[in-house]
């Protein structure tokens, strides 16, 4: 008799097939039991609440849940940890997520794993959204800045030329004066 196989999905015919294992080989059951074992695993570690469905499970330094994905993704025996919302959307919808694409939530919340949370889009989609969102670090919030708010305010006012204030600030004169002319710290009043 000929069978298709719940795994992988070619057919295969088995002599002697025992019941409840429709797979084509020990590997596919594996694969499949792997999957099944990491949606059971998923979900235990989900706490459903009115809005956002929040991750109990391990978390990333920036809030983002993780769980080890093992076999069920690699097809061999090296686990692999992913993002717990990633899981999330590929569990929801039956797919992988395709090559190139990253999974964004709606909600602003790291540890949420609600599939109606969470959108697929690029990496530039998703600095859309933090930008339209007002989530972007300006001024002295931002990583690479040099001066303060209060700096800005300074340069602004002070009598001194845009040469002496560059070597006093340590940047260059061209940026004193995007800044004094109100192009560059826009956010700064």
């Amino acid at each position: 008799m000929e069978y298709i196989c719940h795994a992988c999905g070619s057919s295969y015919v088995a002599r002697n097939k025992p019941e409840g294992n429709p797979h084509c080989s020990r590997s596919c059951y594996s694969k499949t039991r792997s999957k099944d074992t990491l949606i059971a695993r998923f979900w235990s570690k989900v706490i459903k609440e009115d809005n956002c469905w929040l991750w109990t499970g391990s978390k990333t330094l920036a809030g983002y849940g993780t769980i080890i994905a093992g076999t069920a993704r690699t097809g061999d025996k090296t686990e692999v940890s992913i993002y717990a919302h990633r899981a999330s959307w590929e569990i929801a919808n039956g797919r992988a997520i395709p090559s190139g694409m990253i999974i964004c939530h709606t909600c602003d919340n790291p540890p949420c794993v609600n599939p109606d949370h969470l959108f697929l889009g690029t990496h530039a989609d998703n600095i859309r959204d933090k930008t339209a969102k007002g989530r972007t670090p300006k001024g002295e919030y931002h990583h690479a800045a040099k001066l303060s708010d209060n700096d800005i305010r300074a340069i602004r006012e002070s009598p001194l030329s845009q040469l002496e204030l560059s070597s006093e600030y340590e940047i260059s004169q061209s940026n004193v004066s995007l800044i004094k002319a109100g192009k560059r710290w826009k956010h700064v009043v």
